[in-house]
């Protein structure tokens, strides 16, 4: 009798096949170079920021310039301790990486919704008639509708 793995039923639920889809849709639209470049200039930033506080407000030793580097991601990230700081400048500095961290969310949002909507306008060209608006349907996620036919 032939032994079947209880991994690969699994893997095989519909739950599971739908998220993969997604995630090879998703992963198809992604901007390698984007990514990459925004991941260097974050990892940049946030140690640069770390060593002007340690230098501002710390006294200058590795283990305050790992919680510098720590608080700094945490604040990048929304959830740092405002008592970290007490001085302006690093205050100003604080102000500045939460700044930083909602510009990130932003290009990254506006990003992944330039390419659904590019994905979007494909769908659009390959199912609308010429002549005719496919906005309504495409703007809300929905498939065509029905009487449209492959033009």
């Amino acid at each position: 009798m032939r032994k079947v793995s209880l991994a690969i039923p699994f893997l095989a639920t519909p739950l599971i096949r739908r998220v993969a889809w997604h995630i090879r849709r998703i992963g198809g639209q992604f901007d390698r170079r984007l990514v990459l470049t925004l991941l260097e200039g974050t990892l940049a930033f946030v140690l640069l920021i770390a060593v002007a506080v340690t230098l501002l407000e710390k006294p200058v030793t590795l283990d305050a310039l790992f919680d510098s580097i720590n608080w700094s991601i945490q604040t990048l990230l929304g959830n740092g301790d405002s008592s970290y700081v007490s001085s302006p400048g690093g205050r100003i500095l604080s102000w500045v990486l939460i700044l930083f961290g909602i510009a990130i969310l932003g290009i990254v949002t506006g990003r992944s919704l330039r390419s659904s909507s590019i994905s979007c306008s494909r769908r659009a060209r390959a199912w609308v008639r010429p002549g005719t608006s496919s906005t309504s349907w495409c703007a809300a996620g929905t498939a065509p509708p029905a009487t449209l036919s492959m033009s």
